[in-house]
């Protein structure tokens, strides 16, 4: 329960928010990347343009509270759904139960994150294909869901995906299948950007050093499973119950009733390997189309007479979720309602002192502040012309600028301050270095109060501005 009403420690929730208000203002969706001084007309696809107005509108209303509104509201939905999939479906009670809690152990890390909040989509997508039978309403839900995802996350071929192993699983009536997932598929152009959005999901499934988005696993999303960084975030449990689900795809090759399916799960782990990220959504597709196999398998043992006999849930099932939806929502909003509104931005994230300072900053200023905290300054000071040297976007930098800015700390001194002033920086807010433990001086304020150009400019709390004098 305290993932749902923990402080705000999310990077992007506050660019999306920015982005979102910068398109009420407008009535347009953004192209170039004017949030940073940097490269502030490289072209920039907002795959989760659809976030933006709502996290706008919900962040100036309620303030940072309204994430974890959103946070809960999302788990509990997915949640629902995730149960509908695997204990509504499983023919034995505890094999519905073990897919669920297999799932729920993978993807219960609640943020109003766009990345997390879309996992609905994956679990829906699910839900809704691998029906017995696929009626019109069902593949007209299916094609209208495909067109929202498209518009909300860039995950949005896994949809079609999805659609496509369930016509291969079911002959019956695999014409009507086949043709959703033709409309499903042609309805993904419906978006603001057009084929642009399908070739940026190319390039971050291809990412590499030298290719499209470049090399992103300085970022411990876009890591690959065996990295120590993941397992750091990520316990033994969770990987035990990942191994378990593939284990079980593994063992269904051997039936063909339940091949389409296994294929599709493990045809999806390699993602999941070399991008973390990818952990969660492979989990709950897995839990959902693999009960069927699942059943089977116990069936065929002596745990069958412990499973649980048929399941078939009744309106006391549905009352006894309805009523843990109902505790979990009723916490998040009496804990919205007991906290100040800027106690729920996490300090890591810079804290009470970080946004005195943000405030403090001319109109017009390019400063440098760390990678997680960009996407807050965005939110607080953009509308007065304050730009970031590097922000958690990604998206809108040339491979070459991702690399300086996922590393800038890692480089020599006169490296950094080259960086800087390459690019007119003029102010860098960053931890002091009398600052707290939690953040050591790997570079910034190292690298700066031995540069002759720069100089402390202000000081409050753990962070410290400085800014570059002008030359002579």
């Amino acid at each position: 329960m305290g993932t749902l009403v923990a402080r705000v420690d999310d990077a992007d929730v506050w660019w999306v928010a920015a982005a979102g208000r910068q398109m009420l203002a407008t009535g347009t969706v953004p192209r170039t990347n004017g949030f940073s001084f940097v490269e502030p007309d490289h072209p920039w696809v907002m795959h989760e343009w659809l976030f933006g107005p709502p996290y706008a509108w919900g962040l100036g209303s309620l303030g940072p509270r309204f994430f974890a509104l959103v946070a809960a509201a999302a788990f509990a939905l997915t949640g629902a759904l995730v149960a509908a999939g695997t204990v509504g479906r499983a023919r034995h009670l505890a094999v519905g139960c073990a897919a669920a809690l297999i799932a729920a152990v993978l993807f219960a890390h609640p943020t109003a994150r766009p990345t997390w909040v879309t996992l609905l989509f994956p679990a829906a997508m699910a839900l809704l294909a691998f029906r017995v039978t696929l009626g019109r309403v069902a593949a007209c839900a299916c094609v209208a869901l495909e067109v929202v995802w498209a518009n909300a996350h860039g995950s949005f071929p896994l949809g079609i995906v999805l659609l496509g192993a369930a016509a291969w699983a079911a002959p019956l009536d695999r014409r009507r299948r086949l043709t959703a997932t033709l409309a499903a598929a042609a309805v993904t152009l419906v978006n603001p950007y057009g084929p642009r959005l399908h070739a940026l999901v190319l390039d971050y499934v291809f990412a590499a050093r030298d290719h499209g988005m470049g090399d992103l696993s300085a970022i411990v999303e876009y890591a690959p499973l065996w990295d120590p960084r993941y397992f750091a975030v990520h316990s033994i449990a969770a990987m035990l119950a990942l191994g378990g689900l593939l284990l079980v795809a593994v063992g269904a090759l051997r039936d063909a009733a339940h091949r389409p399916r296994a294929v599709l799960v493990l045809a999806l782990v390699p993602l999941a390997v070399l991008h973390a990220r990818f952990v969660p959504t492979l989990a709950i597709v897995a839990a959902i189309v693999l009960v069927p196999a699942l059943d089977d398998a116990v069936a065929r043992t002596r745990l069958a007479a412990y499973a649980g006999g048929p399941w078939c849930p009744s309106r006391r099932t549905v009352g006894v979720y309805a009523g843990g939806v109902a505790a979990i929502a009723a916490t998040a909003f009496a804990t919205v309602a007991s906290r100040p509104a800027d106690a729920w931005i996490d300090p890591a994230l810079g804290g009470a002192s970080f946004l005195r300072l943000v405030s403090r900053l001319p109109d017009g200023a390019n400063v440098l502040t760390p990678f997680r905290s960009a996407g807050l300054v965005l939110w607080r000071d953009a509308p007065r012309g304050v730009r970031v040297f590097y922000d958690s976007r990604n998206d809108p930098y040339s491979p070459e600028m991702r690399r300086v800015g996922l590393t800038l700390l890692d480089r020599p001194p006169a490296e950094i301050v080259d960086q800087l002033q390459r690019h007119g920086t003029t102010y860098a807010l960053v931890p002091s270095p009398q600052g707290v433990q939690a953040t050591p001086r790997r570079g910034y304020d190292g690298a700066l109060d031995a540069a002759p150009d720069w100089s402390p400019w202000a000081r409050d709390g753990d962070w410290c501005v400085y800014a570059r004098r002008p030359p002579p």
